[in-house]
């Protein structure tokens, strides 16, 4: 496998525009701000030294809203300040990222006065001729950011990061697409409607970089921005300000995120009080998988021969498996013996590729489920010893979680922008969650009534069902759900995964079971619609519960998630009352037989 420096040319110079360090503050993941986890832990030395040896010919530093990082390089020659600044919108307080490279101290200063006001900012910006660039555009970071932000961002800004290492190109780089296809009518338009005047006379025509985001310090150098050889800063500012720079590199995915999450939250581990691992050979693994992966990382000797010996023995194993920990561990390594590109990396520590973040994704998944099924086996498991798994699973479950909700909140407004720039838009896509068996869903005719507003304008429906085991599916549209052994539990990163595979656009639940409960989770916390069936027997089994505060509690949260409740059913329609569900909430779906059997599927692939 190739690092970065040895496919470097002399024809061209790299540089990762968009990186950061343990100086980083107020910018990051929800997460590790609650967890009250640093943003990054990386020095800026290791910074330079890693990206260095990826090939990368200049370096830059672009901490949120701080130079101190920075300052400490300032004295090497390929070396240059820079920041990503927190803007904000004057009149709605909606926040966006920029990137302004090569400043000065004084210039720093005024970036910070001038960042809550954003149209000043870009006004001093111009003023100064200072290269910026406006970074993951998509990046909701107010509840309240919208297309309308979007579009005053394309009068604002000549030059968009493209590909960011923390966030997917999904669906084909949809953001370079869209940038390409603008047109004068269409950006005179905007100007007009948002009352902005360009600064150039061709604000039509933008210019492209990416940057890695990298926060965790495995991630630097991929993606980065190429522009011709450059003998100084001065000259590599210069192509990248008129457009003379093209994007290499891998842009970030929902397991770089989670990754990256998981890095930083290690690194916070190793230099807090808590204790190390205790695994000497866990702790080593850990490091290369975690920790910057340089020139000088090498895993010990006794690592390097336990990990060949491991093809044939596992190597936890040799350990008591006394607890939680060391259970985890063995699991971790019987399945790291089917993974020989991610044992190289480990060996060799390379650097990071998709394919590598997507093994180590599985590797995690399994050894989730491996876990959890043993755990299930046991049982006389007390709670003292339920905590402690909890204690180990839910951090290695909730960044992937994490991971891939930062892909889906994004995709409404990318969607309401392919729809105004490039002039179409996909058909809607639809998740069935039930708690069925699989076996003759699709004939079902109460879903196909339920669904007819949809199908009647050529929707997709995926199902995600249980697996009926009698039954060998090979018909596109249905994702086969098998619950961890011995538990009626969906695992939800299979899920998550092929979901972020196929995107749905809206969530159908028929039933109210794990399926169910699950899909109602997914569409609250990824902000996808819910549509849910209303059915008689599921609404008079709950009224008869309703004397526990619980359920009482349960019903209130199910009913503010769920947009729509539909039911071919008029007693259904009229006990919904005794539930409190809201009159504008229940749509009556009529049967229409001939309607029915007209109706074709679209089934998704």
């Amino acid at each position: 496998m190739k690092t970065l420096s040895q496919i470097s040319t002399d024809r061209n110079s790299r540089i990762d525009l968009h990186v950061h360090t343990c100086h980083s503050r107020g910018g990051g993941n929800w997460f590790l701000k609650n967890a009250r986890v640093n943003e990054s832990y990386t020095t800026p030395k290791r910074l330079y030294e890693t990206a260095t040896h990826r090939g990368m010919d200049f370096v830059t530093i672009t901490d949120h809203d701080r130079i101190e990082g920075g300052l400490e390089l300032a004295h090497l020659e390929n070396f240059f300040l820079s920041e990503e600044v927190t803007a904000y919108f004057p009149h709605d307080g909606s926040k966006v990222h920029i990137v302004v490279l090569d400043i000065t101290e004084s210039q720093h200063m005024m970036l910070q006065e001038l960042r809550f006001n954003l149209y000043e900012l870009v006004e001093f910006l111009n003023l100064e001729k200072l290269v910026h660039f406006i970074a993951h555009p998509f990046f909701s970071m107010s509840e309240h950011y919208t297309a309308e932000h979007f579009e005053q961002l394309i009068l604002l800004f000549k030059i968009f990061e493209i590909k960011n290492g923390g966030k997917q190109l999904y669906p084909q780089n949809l953001l370079k697409q869209l940038l390409e296809g603008l047109t004068p009518e269409y950006v005179w338009s905007l100007v007009e409607k948002h009352d902005i005047t360009p600064q150039d006379s061709q604000p039509w025509i933008k210019y492209m970089v990416g940057g890695s985001d990298d926060h965790g310090g495995i991630m630097i150098g991929s993606p980065h921005t190429v522009v011709p050889k450059s003998e100084n800063i001065k000259e590599l500012l210069s192509f990248i300000a008129t457009g003379k720079s093209t994007v290499k590199g891998n842009g970030g995915s929902p397991f770089t995120v989670a990754h990256s999450i998981l890095s930083v939250a290690y690194q916070h581990h190793r230099q807090g009080k808590s204790k190390k691992i205790s695994h000497k050979v866990a702790n080593d693994l850990l490091d290369q998988l975690f920790v910057n992966s340089c020139n000088d990382r090498r895993l010990s000797s006794t690592t390097r021969t336990l990990l060949f010996f491991n093809d044939h023995v596992p190597f936890v194993a040799m350990a008591p498996r006394k607890t939680v920990q060391k259970q985890m561990l063995n699991h971790f390594s019987t399945l790291l013996r089917s993974h020989k590109e991610l044992r190289e990396y480990l060996q060799k520590g390379l650097m990071f590729t998709e394919q590598d973040h997507e093994n180590l994704f599985f590797l995690i998944n399994e050894t989730l489920k491996e876990f959890l099924q043993e755990t299930h086996k046991q049982k006389s498991l007390s709670l003292k010893d339920g905590l402690d798994s909890a204690r180990f699973v839910l951090p290695l479950l909730i960044p992937y979680v994490i991971g891939f909700r930062t892909e889906y909140k994004d995709r409404p407004l990318m969607r309401i922008m392919r729809k105004r720039i490039l002039g179409h838009s996909a058909s809607c896509h639809v998740g069935v969650f039930a708690d069925k068996s699989i076996h003759n869903l699709d004939e079902n005719p109460k879903i196909k009534c339920l669904l007819e507003p949809e199908l009647s304008n050529h929707a997709r429906l995926s199902f995600f069902a249980w697996q009926d085991q009698s039954q060998e599916l090979e018909k596109g549209g249905f994702y086969p759900v098998e619950s961890i052994q011995g538990i009626k539990i969906p695992p939800i990163l299979d899920i998550l995964h092929h979901m972020n595979s196929i995107d749905l656009d809206t969530i159908y639940i028929h039933t109210l079971g794990p399926m169910g409960l699950l899909g109602i989770f997914i569409g609250a916390f990824y902000g996808i619609p819910v549509i849910s069936h209303l059915s008689r027997p599921k609404i008079q089994y709950l009224y008869k519960l309703l004397h526990s505060s619980i359920v009482d509690k349960f019903v209130y949260v199910v009913n503010n998630i769920v947009q729509e409740y539909r039911t071919e059913n008029r007693t259904a329609f009229a006990l919904a009352e005794d539930l409190n569900i809201p009159a504008n909430k229940i749509r009556m779906i009529k049967r229409n037989h001939k309607q029915q059997q007209e109706t074709q599927v679209e089934w998704s692939i």
